[in-house]
């Protein structure tokens, strides 16, 4: 480990400020801009929630009259209702609230992490592995991704580098002062994402333990400190369970799922089929995958850094027992991982985000230390070239991430799946809608939400985000929203009196506002309201549902025209209509079963619906005279080898 000359200041080298700049303007103007300053994947709208709830100085309130219209995904509604993580990450959404700007604490955090791998690097190795640790951060596609987002993983990896840099000092100094904020830096991380916490640190705990026992008795001050600014935010979360889940060990999540959720092998709590240790491998893989197309966006790998690493015998043993100790780390997370059924890839290998720095500080120390093996390998290569050609060839792998593989990473070709794209709607959530209908200038009003098309599979209350992330606490903004459950609605109009009730109907590109009233027992609707045709930052609202199709011939207009006078607009949806289309093809009637399945592809965004639409469809068209289209899908869903999540962009949609 570096030391550092008496008497001399410690002062951030300039590459380093750059790339922490670089990194808070990017996240910055990426979650102002792409994700709205609004989070969008539920574990960051009960975040913020949470944070909401502290901010009116409670930790958790009532449950809402009529609370299952309220329902959300990792928000618990039991009589008491606030969200089912530890109060870390929330806390620090806090802040973010009283500033006003939520969305701005991880792109602080990352800025900040730039100079965490800084100083890990010039702490483990010298100064300028630390510069390239993060160099290398900065232009990290991954890294800059989920620093955007309003996720947990940003703050967890910084307080778990926080931690990782003043152990280090501990072991090489063992001070009181680094103790305590080591500590304390443990603290957070196990108050933001405690099991993260515990697999990451475990081996450096272990590390220092070995320590400990060689020369104890220098240690026990540095020792006391560590365990004395750690315990108390230890405290802090079992009394934080205990006066929200009952238990000072029960965590939020098994309040909310039950034990089930915990299950290593066999049905988890929001899994529809059985995690096997087969499935288990091959999750694992695939995050293997995604870590080495994501981590730099580089051709061929993100892992070629650390190649040089593997030379072994020509390192010096003090760093290659650091890089084993790093690498041995990274190895453990994936071991341990193994044996947890979320740590499935979304927002890249997300479970695997804490050991990013890891894998920085390897990288860096493969690029530092191979021009001096190449010329050991070689005496005709001089070091001044071989470090020109470095860093040649990493600039054009910089520019290749960024001008190539970082679009098409936010936005791949022939995917619309939600799910899939960053680049707009993503997770199913945008802030467009509740704009549009603010213009509206409604007063005080509830608006339930009907989104025509399925919601994700594993949470069928969720797929409303787009509203219940606007909800506070207490139900007093101007504007509320609720899920709709159907008849259950009624009990809405008793339990918030005085406000106007609408129904927002349509999918997160367009939609119909709604007057809803109860009626001698029934829900009537009165005449639709309708976006100003200036509006452009907002969804458009139609005044009548055909016109949520693309209306792109007068035979389906006709369809739609019939199929709306026969039934009420608030009935149909995807489900509805691939019911009536098996209905129409069991009765060969298969022009109206075409037409049904059509609409359905119009608005309905979940691949896995859409993939046993086209399945119907095209037998259909076989018996209708198009035959050209039904090969046209045909081969389409053979060139994608039927990735369902691939099944967008083909003629059913009539150009949709």
């Amino acid at each position: 480990m570096e030391e550092i000359p008496k008497g001399k200041k410690r002062r951030l080298p300039l590459p380093v400020w750059g790339a922490a700049l670089f990194v808070l303007v990017f996240c910055s103007l990426f979650s102002y801009y792409v994700f709205e300053r609004i989070p969008h994947v539920n574990d960051e709208i009960a975040y913020l929630f949470q944070a909401k709830l502290f901010q009116s100085g409670r930790l958790f309130a009532s449950s809402p009259c009529a609370k299952e219209s309220f329902d959300f995904p990792h928000i618990i509604n039991n009589g008491k209702w606030y969200s089912i993580y530890p109060p870390g990450f929330p806390f620090l959404l806090l802040i973010g609230l009283l500033l006003r700007a939520p969305w701005l604490i991880n792109p602080l955090l990352a800025a900040a992490a730039i100079i965490l791998f800084y100083f890990l690097g010039k702490t483990l190795y010298n100064r300028s592995v630390g510069i390239l640790a993060s160099i290398l951060g900065a232009v990290s596609p991954w890294y800059l991704l989920m620093s955007s987002t309003m996720m947990s993983h940003t703050s967890s990896l910084f307080f778990n580098a926080f931690f990782l840099l003043f152990l280090f000092h501990s072991i090489k100094r063992p001070s009181g002062v680094d103790g305590l904020v080591a500590g304390a830096a443990l603290g957070m991380a196990t108050l933001t994402r405690p099991a993260n916490a515990l697999l990451f640190c475990l081996p450096f705990l272990i590390y220092y333990a070995s320590h400990l026992l060689k020369d104890g008795r220098t240690r026990i001050k540095n020792l006391a400190a560590i365990l004395g600014s750690a315990i108390p935010f230890f405290l802090v979360l079992f009394l934080y369970n205990f006066l929200t889940n009952g238990h000072p060990f029960r965590m939020g999540y098994l309040a909310r799922y039950g034990k089930s959720y915990s299950v290593i092998f066999g049905r988890a709590a929001t899994m529809n089929f059985e995690y096997t240790p087969l499935y288990a491998a091959g999750q694992i893989a695939d995050n293997i995958r995604a870590l080495n197309s994501e981590l730099f966006g580089w051709p061929v790998s993100s892992f070629l850094a650390i190649l040089p690493l593997f030379w072994l015998s020509r390192l010096r043993p003090e760093d290659r027992k650091k890089d084993l100790l790093l690498g041995s780390a990274i190895v453990w997370m994936f071991i341990s991982l193994y044996f947890f059924w979320g740590a499935f890839v979304f927002i890249g290998a997300r479970m695997f985000f804490d050991v990013l720095p890891l894998m920085l500080l390897l990288s860096a120390r493969g690029i530092f230390e191979f021009p001096g093996l190449a010329c050991q390998i070689s005496k005709k290569f001089h070091p001044g070239a071989v470090r020109a050609a470095t860093a040649a060839v990493l600039t054009a792998f910089v520019i290749y991430a960024f001008a190539y593989h970082f679009p098409r990473y936010l936005s791949p070709g022939h995917r619309q799946w939600y799910f899939d794209r960053y680049d707009h709607k993503f997770a199913g959530t945008t802030a467009r809608i509740d704009r549009a209908i603010q213009e509206q200038n409604l007063g005080r009003a509830l608006v339930v939400m009907k989104f025509l098309g399925r919601s994700p599979g594993p949470f069928p209350e969720g797929g409303w985000g787009s509203g219940f992330l606007y909800n506070d606490p207490d139900l007093r903004r101007n504007i509320i929203y609720a899920r709709n459950l159907g008849v259950e609605d009624k009990k809405l109009f008793s339990c918030f009196p005085g406000r106007s009730f609408y129904l927002y109907l349509g999918t997160l590109e367009k939609g119909m506002l709604v007057p809803m009233a109860e009626s001698e027992g029934a829900i009537v609707y009165g005449k639709p309201l309708i976006s100003s045709p200036e509006t452009k930052k907002e969804i458009k609202l139609v005044e009548k549902p055909q016109l949520l199709f693309k209306l792109y011939s007068k035979e389906f207009t006709t369809f739609l025209d019939r199929l709306y006078e026969e039934r009420s607009f608030a009935d149909v949806d995807t489900d509805l209509l691939r019911e009536l289309g098996m209905l129409h093809q069991k009765n060969e009637r298969f022009e109206e079963a075409a037409f049904c399945f059509e609409a359905a592809l119009q608005i309905e965004n979940n691949p896995e619906m859409r993939r046993a639409l086209l399945d119907r469809i095209v037998p259909c068209y076989l018996k209708t005279g198009q035959g050209e289209e039904a090969r046209s899908i045909q081969k389409f869903m053979e060139r994608i080898h039927s990735n369902e999540r691939e099944l967008y962009s083909i003629f059913p949609e009539r150009g949709f």
